[in-house]
């Protein structure tokens, strides 16, 4: 069981990974550490910005 949940997951995420790769000319990944957010009690808003060209 744990496998096909597994393969399901790696399925999904090839496939938009794909359909990103394919709909946008630039994809743009940020590592946030979400604990230092959360420590500063800061109000954060996150925004994916797509540019298509």
């Amino acid at each position: 069981m744990h496998i096909k949940v597994a393969n399901q997951r790696r399925d999904f995420l090839h496939k938009q990974s794909y359909h990103l790769s394919k709909t946008y000319k630039f994809v743009f990944v940020e590592d946030l550490k979400i604990q230092n957010m959360v420590m500063q009690g800061n109000k954060v808003d996150l925004y994916f910005i797509t540019c298509q060209m």
